[in-house]
């Protein structure tokens, strides 16, 4: 068992650096998620605390040893990948055993080990199987026992979910996260799917792309629970970044009428809750960046009690049912947002439809930073 540190650590191809100042500490027996689009250096950061990628600068820490000239086998992590690369002409046992059969361990503690494993995930009955006469799942599975029989301090996933389908991903987040319970093992994790982010990690830590003029230098962009991510996103990056659908952005600009604070979009305005006029009132008369979640936009007759609310009309231009909710695209004069409204509206492209912002779950974003105001 081990905690894992990452000190002001760079990585750098040639004159691309697609990691900068990354700063993160992760506590042991914690489940941490590195998640960002293609880009933002989540799998390099990996590579590197499993030794498979040199770091530039800075230093990594397992527990309190410096891993950076460590070699890989001698970090005590195990890594499961997104191929599973598994040794086709090995049967699911030898191919759990094969690394502790290079490390010389005795056959009745590999035994042993394998056994364990192999019960703990259901793999019994697939023991004298090759990997051609499995499933995705039950390779999935295979890959995470080579790594449990290694017994490491650290597991480290790098996309193993990307290639199953829908449906068996669902049950395979389960899984791993009913893994991390029993084994009680540092996780880190990668994955660009926020939502599995958001089921499976005690922490997430959102990347974002260094390249294109990013206003913050710094590749990790924001580290918290699924919760704190979602309610109190640090940046315009992390609040688009984190939800499904993505939040609703506008430019608007602040104004005060009758001791009231309104964002105004040019199309629509919306009133600020009373109890944030002190942290918005410096804003007044500014350009502001106005966002606002899809599920906290409402049809009139099936919202709940809201403390400050405000009234938008447009039209329909896209419906989305999805069975549970109905995601409805509207514009407003030059604005789209998208809306997650009850299913028993009935909505039709090219309706005018009234809706009920709730202002209490509202964010700005100061437009020059793109860091939140509140």
């Amino acid at each position: 068992m081990a905690s894992v540190t990452f000190n002001n650590v760079q990585k750098s191809f040639g004159d691309v650096i697609v990691i900068r100042d990354f700063e993160l500490a992760v506590k042991d027996k914690e489940f941490v998620v590195f998640v960002g689009p293609s880009g933002c250096g989540k799998s390099t950061a990996l590579r590197m605390l499993a030794g498979l990628e040199e770091v530039t600068d800075g230093e990594i820490r397992i527990g309190d040893r410096v891993v950076n000239d460590v070699p890989p086998k001698d970090r005590d992590i195990a890594m499961v990948f997104q191929s599973y690369a598994l040794y086709p002409h090995m049967t699911v046992y030898d191919n759990m055993a094969f690394g502790l059969k290079l490390r010389k361990t005795p056959k009745d503690e590999i035994d042993r080990r394998v056994r364990d494993a192999s019960a703990s995930l259901g793999l019994d009955p697939l023991l004298d199987r090759k990997p051609k006469a499995l499933s995705g799942g039950q390779r999935q599975r295979v890959a995470v026992g080579r790594a449990i029989v290694r017994n490491p301090a650290v597991f480290l996933m790098d996309e193993p979910l990307s290639n199953l389908d829908a449906k068996l991903r669902v049950t395979a987040r389960a899984f791993i996260s009913k893994l991390h319970k029993d084994l009680q093992t540092t996780f880190i994790y990668v994955t660009h799917d926020q939502v599995e982010a958001m089921t499976m990690g005690d922490r997430i830590a959102v990347l974002k792309p260094l390249e294109g003029g990013t206003v913050q230098t710094t590749s990790l962009q924001q580290c918290a629970s699924p919760r704190e991510l979602y309610s109190e996103p640090s940046n315009i990056f992390v609040a688009g970044f984190i939800g499904s659908p993505s939040m609703n952005f506008f430019e608007a600009t602040l104004v005060k009428e009758d001791d009231r604070i309104w964002i105004d979009t040019g199309d629509f305005r919306v009133q600020a809750p009373p109890d944030r006029t002190k942290a918005y009132t410096p804003y007044i008369g500014k350009t502001v960046t106005f966002g606002i979640r899809p599920e906290h936009i409402y049809a009139p007759d099936y919202a709940p009690p809201i403390t400050t609310q405000s009234k938008i009309r447009g039209v329909i231009e896209v419906v989305e049912l999805l069975g549970h909710e109905l995601h409805i695209y509207v514009n407003s004069g030059k604005s789209t947002f998208v809306a997650t409204i009850d299913i028993r509206v009935e909505a039709k492209v090219g309706d005018q439809v009234d809706l009920i912002m709730d202002s209490d779950n509202m964010h700005l974003f100061d437009k020059e930073t793109e860091l939140r105001i509140i």
